[in-house]
């Protein structure tokens, strides 16, 4: 420890893996016994001051108060810990884009000229085509506002 927040030496860690369908509140929870759990196995080496050290790069970690925490969460609309934690993982500009790519690559380049075409000959079953080619387009336009929120 040192008078900073989190720059003291790095003594134990563990690297913990959590499912996407965790949620926020399962999560810290899950954290909060691995790190006791660590803590415990790690005990005879800190009480006796055993153990390797290694220096932080304070440039890489990051530090957040809780009220940049909750400003944060309520930007992205959480109000509850119950959240699962795969709805709000920041994706990347580029997932997003792929995304995009890959929906619109379900779509015919032509398909206005195929559903024009299909309504003629079957229009019933055109409007059925129509309204799965409208879902997509929702998508794309669900995908297009989270990539320009994504700052």
């Amino acid at each position: 420890m040192d008078e900073g927040i989190d720059t003291g030496d790095i003594v134990f860690q563990k690297q913990v893996f959590l499912k996407t369908d965790y949620t926020l509140k399962q999560s810290y929870d899950i954290l909060h016994k691995e790190i006791q759990s660590l803590f415990i196995k790690k005990w005879e080496l800190i009480k006796n001051l055993d153990f390797p050290r290694q220096r932080q790069d304070l440039n890489e970690g990051s530090f957040h108060t809780k009220k940049e925490t909750e400003d944060y969460l309520e930007k992205i609309g959480v109000d509850s810990w119950d959240v699962k934690v795969g709805d709000i993982i920041m994706r990347s500009d580029e997932d997003i884009i792929n995304d995009i790519q890959d929906i619109r690559a379900k779509n015919n380049t032509h398909w206005m000229d195929l559903v024009k075409l299909a309504f003629e000959v079957a229009p019933v079953e055109s409007r059925s085509i129509f309204k799965k080619i409208k879902h997509c387009d929702e998508k794309v336009n669900e995908l297009l506002k989270e990539l320009a929120d994504n700052d």
